[in-house]
């Protein structure tokens, strides 16, 4: 008879917040470098970590001046995860990934920027669910 083995894996820390971006505020880091590297490790040494995003719901309550407005998810580094047209308001929108979600590059946060209006930028706000792993595809 064969006996069965556990493999325990190391951890994954589920990871959640909000917050919104406005003219006077023009970006917000969701989850900073400095919370994905300090989420899991328990010895000095950092390991690479990653940040996965598995929903995102924002609202463009007020919209660009102006023209040419736009609002960006990204990582802390500016990896582009995903861009739309903030010139009007729009009711809420869900960006689903499901559990593996979007990862982002190692020890890298999320934030998010309204830019590029000609008179006064977008505001937004965002709330969003996802995880940290060591594991860089879930």
């Amino acid at each position: 008879m064969s006996e069965k083995f556990f493999y325990p894996t190391r951890g994954v820390v589920a990871k959640t917040g909000y917050g919104e971006v406005t003219n006077e505020a023009a970006s917000l880091e969701l989850v900073t470098a400095a919370e994905v590297i300090g989420s899991t490790h328990t010895t000095s040494t950092p390991d690479s970590k990653y940040l996965h995003i598995e929903k995102i719901t924002f609202s463009v309550y007020a919209g660009a001046v102006g023209g040419g407005g736009l609002f960006r998810i990204q990582s802390t580094e500016g990896t582009v995860i995903f861009t739309i047209d903030a010139n009007n308001p729009y009711p809420p929108i869900t960006l689903d990934w499901g559990k593996e979600g979007v990862s982002l590059p190692v020890n890298e946060g999320i934030q998010i920027v309204v830019y590029n209006a000609a008179i006064t930028q977008a505001s937004v706000s965002v709330s969003f669910v996802g995880h940290i792993s060591y594991d860089p595809h879930r």
